[in-house]
């Protein structure tokens, strides 16, 4: 039976699409580089920060730079964070069954914590913050930290590198179709789980 249920933050908790392009495109106007297209977002979404660094010629230096303006611009807007609907909810009650309950997440810790917060979610007994693409690295460290048997962990994500870095480390996965990847390019990597609704976390014993 599960007993540790990790999750991703943005498009998995928390409604931030919208907040995302506007605090990217910022980071890259601040080191002079041409804003993202919806197109080129959805690309962004799929390939990660290779996708820049391939396409946009933007060196990795620059990109560290950016990411912190994008961190920045996220600081200054956090009343524009929203839970999806019903995910409040189901961590409640995942809370009240005791159960051990963690983010990991690309933002700072800073940010993480305000965001949780002011959306009525700050009953996790840890965050961590994995800084870009980082995740698999973060979540050996918590499983660590924390004595978590990996057999009974589960980390719920939208993206494709969620999954991976979830597989890497032998926990099981599960993936989110509300959040900024679509449900036929996450099924192509196969996770444990594919969830359509936040109700649904509770199904997952």
């Amino acid at each position: 039976m599960l007993e540790n249920y990790i999750f991703d933050l943005d498009g998995t908790l928390i409604d931030s699409r919208r907040l995302t392009f506007e605090s990217i495109n910022y980071g890259l106007k601040m080191v002079n580089y041409p804003p993202l297209s919806r197109q080129d977002l959805d690309l962004f979404y799929q390939s990660g920060i290779q996708s820049l660094i391939e396409n946009y010629h933007v060196p990795q230096y620059k990109i560290w730079l950016a990411f912190y303006f994008f961190q920045r611009y996220k600081l200054k807007h956090l009343e524009k964070f929203q839970p999806f609907p019903g995910v409040v909810d189901a961590l409640h009650t995942l809370h009240q069954q005791h159960k051990v309950l963690g983010v990991v997440s690309s933002n700072s810790q800073r940010i993480n914590t305000l965001i949780l917060k002011n959306a009525n979610m700050d009953i996790f007994d840890f965050t961590q913050s994995a800084g870009f693409l980082r995740k698999n690295k973060s979540l050996k460290n918590i499983l660590t930290r924390h004595c978590l048997d990996a057999t009974k962990t589960i980390y719920f994500g939208d993206e494709i590198h969620d999954i991976v870095a979830a597989r890497q480390l032998g926990i099981k996965s599960a993936a989110v179709t509300w959040g900024i990847t679509s449900k036929d390019s996450l099924s192509k990597y196969s996770p444990d789980y594919i969830i359509n609704y936040p109700k649904e976390i509770l199904n997952i014993k």
